[in-house]
């Protein structure tokens, strides 16, 4: 055999040096491939293979034990930055409810929450919630039991938590609310509400079947019934009427500021949705309003029923003037279509038709729409709104108008491709290790005949690999989901169930890995061609079409009528099968190989490692990136926020609220009859 030969075989099997019987086996197989190799015409000679085994070549990513280094040290890195992912995508679930087992929202927004205030502070953040700070506000009760508070809006709100209690212990509280909160009628409010828990009364609003009008079945009343009625009728004459706990809610909010991206939304909508009302009971008015009704028409007494109404029509218009509570829009369910109804045709009987009037027109008031958005555009809005907004708000988009909706959407499409890149990042790392393992794991003929040909592989042919594998698919998805209509990001992201965004991002990830596959077999094709390591490469550039169109298709859904949306999905997605089991099947051909055909795809999985590597860490970068696109849209987000004299809800929910409270006042205002 020629010099050229003999000085080629020498270079590769230099790993191998004075380890007979690996070093002849090396030998024999690479003498068989010199001899039988029918190399190509793009392939290199004998004299350019020779003087890349004599340069530095590929000695680093051939070396088992600084190989392992960098996965170890991936590995780190990437465990790190998916748990942090993983804790903000436990809190931002909330919005969304994706994850198969159903997390503790609140709890791993407590924990965050904790965080951002000083730990003096935190018994004041947590006093007013309903579920979060439970050890706090338990140690809070403890301490008060001996020495009640002495600030009002603290008071209220310990009453709030736990109550008034029984015999002394409430009028030890009471006679604290009269000495430091005198002359408030919120707290006769708020006392009623408790007397008409504890009260068994009964009642009927059911309607006679000749006709409207209440029935009267026999009316039972109790003394905790008589109280009641007296303390409301207190509270309306009372010289102040407020309640302080919506002003602690707003310093609660502020304290925690402005969030900065979708998980923080998250947590502030949580604590807001946690915190107490004023503990005034108004869902329980509206059972004594009718009983006491009933009661004054069961006893003929014309006069009592419209001093009752006199004095129901002071405390909702107190209610919304003067108690401080901007959640305040419709007190006990005064206007609600029943109690409307039987109290109007109940006013009549008795010939009180002024007052029955202006019932009426309370009740015709406040059920007019509240917003000029039409129910088309209402649903238009709904499909284009970020899940923090469809939560926020129970209308029908009535108070959010499409220019509002951007920033939110994008913010959650960034968020959305940053979850998505950190799980690619972590199946490339899965990738990494399975191919550092296939690449070691053989005999020693073949680990140290793969450290030497494994040279052959220089830094150009990396770079190859590196931009067909990783440049142009990235390159492919940025077009296709950024800047095509294909990215459907005028829609929300879980626009069918994200489906299409999901398997948009496995179109990408299979058309990467296939890439890089590909690539990488092609680089040794024309760099190991003397030694017949040419396989055929067509069919591997035809799957990473293939993976490469599905990108762009799963995108298409949103020209399809919606009928067919979901149908073209599922069915679509069957493409993505191609890929994957191509990828699957190069896989399984190469572990189960024997070991004189093992050599090629050996190389490929060594050549593969830092490949993988690069991609994850360009993943993580991307990561990076979206995280902070993702807080710049959050902050320009006007509806993620919370107006600062707003209700302690968010501004969709703030704006419902405050039309609402407004058509109210205004009928109060202008009904037939009503005081100036």
């Amino acid at each position: 055999m020629p010099d050229p030969y003999e000085r080629f075989i020498e270079l590769a099997l230099r790993p191998l040096a004075g380890k007979s019987p690996a070093e002849d086996l090396a030998r024999g197989e690479l003498m068989e491939r010199l001899n039988h190799s029918r190399p190509g015409p793009g392939d290199d000679s004998l004299e350019a293979a020779t003087a890349r085994l004599e340069g530095p070549g590929g000695r680093l990513w051939n070396n088992g034990k600084q190989v392992f280094l960098l996965l170890l040290v991936f590995t780190v890195v990437l465990g790190a930055m998916s748990f942090a992912s993983w804790r903000e995508l436990v809190r931002m679930d909330y919005l969304y409810h994706l994850l198969p087992h159903e997390p503790d929202h609140l709890k791993a927004a407590e924990r965050e929450l904790e965080a951002t205030v000083a730990d003096d502070q935190r018994l004041f953040l947590f006093a007013n919630s309903q579920m979060m700070g439970e050890k706090l506000r338990e140690d809070w009760r403890k301490g008060y039991q001996a020495s009640l508070p002495s600030d009002p809006a603290l008071l209220e709100e310990y009453v709030v938590q736990y109550g008034f209690g029984d015999g002394p212990q409430r009028e030890r509280i009471l006679e604290q609310a009269r000495r430091i909160d005198t002359g408030n009628g919120f707290w006769d409010l708020r006392e009623a509400g408790v007397c008409i828990a504890r009260s068994k009364f009964k009642y009927s609003n059911s309607k006679p079947p000749s006709g409207y009008g209440p029935a009267f079945p026999a009316l039972q009343t109790d003394e905790a019934y008589d109280e009641a009625v007296a303390l409301m009728a207190k509270a309306v004459s009372a010289p102040r009427f407020e309640t302080r706990i919506p002003s602690n809610t707003a310093r609660r909010l502020e304290m925690l500021g402005r969030a900065t991206n979708l998980a923080e939304v998250a947590d502030r909508l949580m604590f807001a949705e946690d915190q107490r009302g004023g503990g005034s009971y108004p869902n329980r008015w509206q059972n004594l309003w009718q009983a006491r009704m009933e009661e004054l028409a069961r006893k003929q007494d014309r006069e009592g029923l419209r001093e009752w109404f006199e004095t129901l029509e002071r405390l909702v218009s107190r209610c919304l003037k003067e108690s401080g509570d901007k959640r305040f829009y419709n007190p006990g369910g005064l206007v609600s279509l029943g109690a409307s109804r039987i109290s109007v045709d109940l006013l009549r009987r008795f010939d009180l038709n002024d007052e029955a009037d202006r019932w009426a027109y309370w009740a015709g008031q406040i059920r007019k729409p509240s917003s000029n958005v039409s129910v088309t555009n209402a649903e238009e809005i709904s499909r284009k709104a970020s899940a923090f907004t469809r939560v926020s708000y129970y209308s029908s988009g009535a108070f959010v108008y499409e220019g509002e909706l951007e920033p939110g959407r994008r913010a959650e499409h960034a968020m959305a491709d940053r979850m998505l890149a950190i799980s690619a990042a972590i199946l490339f790392g899965v990738l990494a290790w399975l191919a550092g393992l296939e690449g070691w794991r053989r005999g020693q003929p073949v680990r140290g005949l793969a450290g030497g040909v494994g040279t052959l592989l220089g830094l150009s042919d990396f770079a190859w690999i590196c931009g067909l594998g990783i440049v142009i698919p990235a390159a492919w998805h940025m077009a296709v989901a950024g800047i095509s209509p294909l990215g459907c990001r005028d829609y929300r992201i879980d626009f069918e169930d994200m489906k299409p965004i999901a398997l948009r991002a496995g179109g990408s990830f299979l058309f990467a890995a296939c890439m890089l596959v590909q690539s990488a077999r092609w680089r040794l094709a024309k760099r190991g061609g003397l030694l017949g390591l040419r396989p055929t490469l067509w069919q591997g550039w035809a799957i990473a079409v293939i993976a490469a169109l599905f990108v762009p298709a799963m995108g298409a859904a949103r020209y399809c009528p919606p009928k067919w949306q979901e149908e073209f999905i599922n069915y679509g997605s069957a493409a993505a099968g191609l890929p994957l089991l191509w990828l699957l099947w190069r896989s399984f051909a190469l572990i189960l190989s024997p070991r004189r055909v093992a050599l090629p795809g050996v190389i490929v999985c060594r050549a593969l490692v830092p490949c993988f590597v690069s991609t994850g860490l360009v993943l993580m970068a991307a990561g990076y990136l979206l995280e902070r696109e993702e807080s710049e849209w959050v902050q320009r987000d006007t509806l993620a926020h919370f107006y600062p004299d707003g209700i302690g809800m968010p501004v969709a929910t703030d704006r419902l609220v405050q039309a609402l409270r407004s058509q109210m006042l205004h009928a109060l205002e202008t009904a037939p009859g009503a005081t100036k």
